[in-house]
């Protein structure tokens, strides 16, 4: 009985921050085509290690959006493939190390698609508002 405790209570401590007792981090992702209305659509495929959110079709101005919880080891990674005319490129969209850390406070991470690339925000009082450009289409 007392190791069903023991592991129960395990179970439930690691489910908390240290810092602030707030459940593991829940993340938001958001991606936008921002391409202009005169341009063809976006298409694209995200997916982690367990979770495959399938092939997505963004006409200009619509956002495709999921939500997702950051495993014990913090380890938790997400990459999309993107199409657009006759170009294509993959990356993480969603790195624990990376866009976890810059978006600690919000845990709302923005990606904006242009047709000079791709642009990169958190919505955090502390941190700056505004887009950084973190990748060109090829």
């Amino acid at each position: 009985m007392i190791i069903i405790f023991i592991t129960i209570l395990a179970l439930f401590l690691i489910n908390f921050e240290p810092t602030n007792g707030q459940a593991l981090k829940h993340y938001g992702v958001h991606i936008t085509n921002a391409l202009e209305s005169t341009q063809t659509n976006l298409t694209l495929h995200c997916k982690s290690g367990d979770d495959d959110r399938g092939e997505q079709h963004l006409n200009p101005g619509d956002m495709f959006s999921w939500g997702l919880k950051v495993n014990f080891w913090e380890t938790t990674l997400y990459f999309c493939h993107f199409y657009w005319e006759n170009k294509d490129i993959s990356f993480d969209v969603f790195n624990t190390e990376v866009e976890g850390r810059k978006c600690k406070l919000s845990r709302q991470c923005y990606w904006f698609v242009k047709a000079d690339g791709f642009y990169f925000r958190c919505d955090s009082p502390d941190e700056s508002n505004y887009w950084v450009k973190q990748h060109d289409w090829p």
